[in-house]
């Protein structure tokens, strides 16, 4: 389970109008990990069902579907990440920034990864320098977004937590 998809999910359930103010990119949310697949399919159900307004109905889903476990495994795993902003008690700003910036880190992280496989298997075919330059590139930005650390300036005022923590 990774941090960031951890992020992500805890964000949307701990702060229920993200799901809303970003549908587009919550109902094909790409992710890795299968548990947290599933605690996402479990969103999208509270969605259909008109629950996913309120953090304490999704929950109630969540523990329904017997993914409590799952559930609690990525909120420790954030907290112990020190990802505070995707917990309850983060101000909105903060999470919705947070999220704002995971997001996109997981998108571009997902994209590069399929781009890594492709150039891995161009060159597997048709070992060219082309080929190989172009993997090299691909995976130096891949290592790059892994790296990244997307902080904004000012980020935590809104909860009290200036800097980070």
């Amino acid at each position: 389970m990774s941090v960031r998809e951890a992020t992500i999910i805890a964000a949307l359930v701990n702060h229920p109008v993200l799901i809303d103010e970003n549908f587009a990119h919550v109902e094909f949310l790409d992710l890795a990990n299968s548990d947290l697949k599933r605690l996402h399919a479990t969103i999208l159900d509270a969605m259909a069902h008109d629950m996913a307004n309120d953090r304490n109905a999704v929950i109630a889903m969540i523990e329904r579907a017997g993914c409590g476990e799952i559930w609690q495994r990525a909120v420790a795993l954030i907290k112990r990440a020190r990802q505070w902003p995707a917990l309850e008690t983060a101000a909105l700003d903060d999470a919705r920034d947070a999220f704002s910036q995971a997001l996109h880190l997981q998108r571009s992280a997902r994209t590069l990864h399929k781009e890594l496989k492709q150039a891995e298997a161009a060159l597997a075919s048709d070992p060219t320098d082309e080929n190989y330059r172009h993997l090299v590139e691909i995976q130096a930005q891949f290592r790059d977004v892994q790296a990244t650390e997307a902080l904004i300036e000012g980020f935590g005022i809104s909860s009290g937590r200036a800097g980070r923590v």
